[in-house]
């Protein structure tokens, strides 16, 4: 799973956090820095193996920045599944306009993203994760626990 913050700092931090919470439930996944929709950072992300993209606001985006940053990313990599998350302000685009792009929305809460992201990229490669990593999903029971409280922080 590739992580993609939307255009400010909160948003890559967001990033951050999602990747960092996949990773825990054995999803192989990195993030990218705020400017990687830019022309000059696009051509240089790392594709191979990615079978899906989380695209990241905290802040309130417009539904013309979230089309075009999905269209930028299809280009990219044409036959990626993506998810939309927008996690701060409620979301000023519709779940339909977001599926029309091409893309899956959540904007209910962190938790809700981090289930989605898991749901889909386990989903697509089945017991191998999305970057080609080994799954991690027999962690024990505790560790499980763990991780749901510290979810349940956010």
């Amino acid at each position: 799973m590739l992580c993609i913050p939307g255009p400010s700092l909160l948003d890559e931090a967001l990033a951050a956090i999602v990747t960092h919470l996949v990773q825990q439930r054995g999803v192989g996944a990195r993030a990218e820095q705020v400017d990687a929709l830019s022309m000059s950072r696009i051509l240089s992300w790392e594709t191979d193996g990615v079978e899906l993209i989380c695209h990241c606001y905290l802040e309130a985006a417009t539904p013309a920045q979230i089309r075009y940053a999905i269209r930028r990313m299809r280009r990219r990599i044409p036959d990626v599944s993506i998810i939309v998350a927008s996690l701060g302000r409620p979301m000023s685009v519709e779940d339909d306009e977001v599926s029309t792009a091409g893309a899956e929305s959540v904007h209910d809460s962190l938790s809700a993203t981090i289930d989605k992201v898991t749901a889909v990229a386990l989903t697509q490669s089945g017991e191998k994760t999305s970057v080609g990593r080994p799954s991690r999903w027999s962690a024990d029971a505790s560790a499980m626990m763990h991780f749901a409280h510290i979810q349940d922080a956010f």
